[in-house]
C-alpha cells in the first residue's frame, strides 16, 4: 500500500473519529482499501462501472441520495469526478494531489487540467508541489491548500515493538529502501551506491522492501554489481514494514521525484537516520545533519553518506532520536481531523457557503 492510499484511509478514520459521517466510494473492488472497514469502520461502496460516463452516473446516483456537504477525492485522477459532480450537485468538491508536478504531468495535458481545475479547491501534501503548481499556472494559487502527511504513532509503535521483540541479532549494517519498484524511485541509484559503499565497508547489507515493474531489472543489476547473495536482499511486497524498519540501521530514499514521501515519517518514527535526495519536500521533512543527510542525485554522494553513517553509531542514534521527536511534534495523526476541517471551513467561506463553513468550524 502506497503513501497516498494510507493517507486517504487515515483521513477517513480521522473524520469518522471526530463524529463526521463519512462515506467512501471506489471504482476498484478490494485492492488497497480491502482492510478499510476494519481500520476505519467505513466499508467502501463499490461503483461497478468501467467507463467515465458509467462511473459518473453511478456516483451521481449515490450522491443524489446522500446529499453530502463536501466531496473529497482520494487521488489526483479522481479529482475529475468530484469536480464534475460538485458542480452538478452544487457541493464543495476537494481534489487531492500527493505527488510532484513532474509525476502529475504523466496524467496528460487536458486530463491534468481538468483534475486540477474542476474541484473547488485542491489539497496538496508538498510545499514544493504548491510552488511548482503556482508557477505552472495550471490552477489559481488561492485554490491550493497545504495538507501534509501524518502517521498514527500508536498503531505504528505496536508493530515496531513486535519487530524488535522478534528480531535476530546480526553483525551487518543494514541500509533499507522502502517503496514501489518503479523507474521514478531510482532504486538503481540505491544499488549503485550500495555497491560502492561495500567497497569501503564489506558488512553493509542492502534491504529492498517493495515490488513493482522494475524488480526483475533491479535484480539483474544487483547480480551484475556482485551484490548477491550477501550484499542485498529483495523482500518483495510486505505488510510488516514497521517491524522490518526496527531491524535496520538507516533508510535511503533515492527518488528523482516525490511529493511528501510517507516512508520518511515511518523511518523517523522508527528512530532511523535518513539519506535522501532533495526530491519533493524531502529537504523540509529531513533536516540535514540533524535527522539525516540530504545528498544530490548522485550515487557517489549517496555511497559516501552511507559510509559516513555506517561508521558512526552515535551519529545514527542522535539523528534517529531527533527524527522521532520531529514526527511526534509535527506529523502525529491526532491533528489530522481538525486540520482537514479547518481547510474545509476556509474553502466553504471562499465559496460563500456559510452553512458548511459553520458546520466545519465545530470540528476545528
Amino acid at each position: 500500500m502506497g503513501g497516498a492510499e494510507k493517507q486517504f484511509i487515515y483521513l477517513a478514520r480521522a473524520l469518522g473519529d471526530a463524529g463526521i459521517n463519512v462515506h467512501v466510494y471506489t471504482f476498484r473492488q478490494g485492492k488497497y482499501y480491502e482492510a478499510m472497514s476494519s481500520i476505519t469502520g467505513v466499508t467502501p461502496i463499490w461503483i461497478k462501472a468501467n467507463t467515465y460516463a458509467t462511473r459518473l452516473n453511478g456516483l451521481w446516483q449515490e450522491l443524489r441520495r446522500l446529499q453530502p456537504h463536501v466531496i473529497q477525492s482520494g487521488q489526483l485522477y479522481s479529482g475529475l469526478y468530484v469536480g464534475i459532480l460538485g458542480r452538478l450537485t452544487r457541493t464543495i468538491s476537494v481534489g487531492n494531489m500527493r505527488t510532484s508536478i513532474g509525476n502529475a504531468q504523466k496524467v496528460g495535458g487536458l486530463a491534468l487540467r481538468l483534475c486540477l481545475q474542476l474541484p473547488t479547491a485542491l489539497l496538496v501534501n508538498s510545499n514544493q508541489a504548491i510552488q511548482e503548481l503556482g508557477k505552472s499556472r495550471l490552477i489559481a494559487p488561492q485554490k491550493l491548500y497545504y495538507f501534509p502527511n501524518v502517521l498514527d504513532l500508536d498503531a505504528f509503535d505496536v508493530d515496531l515493538l513486535a519487530g524488535r521483540r522478534t528480531s535476530v541479532p546480526h553483525q551487518n549494517i543494514r541500509v533499507t529502501f522502502v517503496g514501489r519498484l518503479t523507474a521514478v524511485k531510482r532504486v538503481d541509484r540505491f544499488l549503485d551506491a550500495l555497491s560502492r559503499a561495500r567497497e569501503v565497508i564489506s558488512n553493509i547489507q542492502g534491504i529492498v522492501i517493495g515490488d513493482g515493474p522494475c524488480r526483475v531489472d533491479l535484480q539483474r543489476q544487483a547480480e551484475s554489481l556482485g551484490l548477491f547473495p550477501y550484499g542485498v536482499c529483495f523482500l518483495g511486497e510486505r505488510h510488516d514494514v514497521p517491524g522490518l524498519l526496527s531491524c535496520t540501521d538507516m533508510l535511503v530514499l533515492p527518488s528523482d521525484h516525490e511529493g511528501f514521501s510517507n516512508v520518511l515519517l515511518e523511518a523517523m518514527a522508527a528512530s532511523l537516520p535518513i539519506i535522501t535526495t532533495p526530491a519533493g519536500d524531502s529537504t523540509l521533512v529531513v533536516q540535514h545533519n540533524k535527522t539525516g543527510l540530504v545528498v544530490d542525485y548522485d550515487a557517489i554522494q549517496m555511497a559516501n553518506a552511507i559510509v559516513r553513517l555506517a561508521t558512526d553509531k552515535e551519529r545514527r542514534s542522535l539523528m534517529g532520536n531527533a527524527g522521532r521527536a520531529l514526527v511526534e511534534k509535527m506529523y502525529d495523526f491526532d491533528r489530522m481531523a481538525s486540520r482537514a476541517c479547518g481547510i474545509y471551513e476556509q474553502i466553504a467561506r471562499q465559496a460563500n457557503d456559510i452553512q458548511v463553513a459553520e458546520m466545519c468550524k465545530q470540528y476545528v
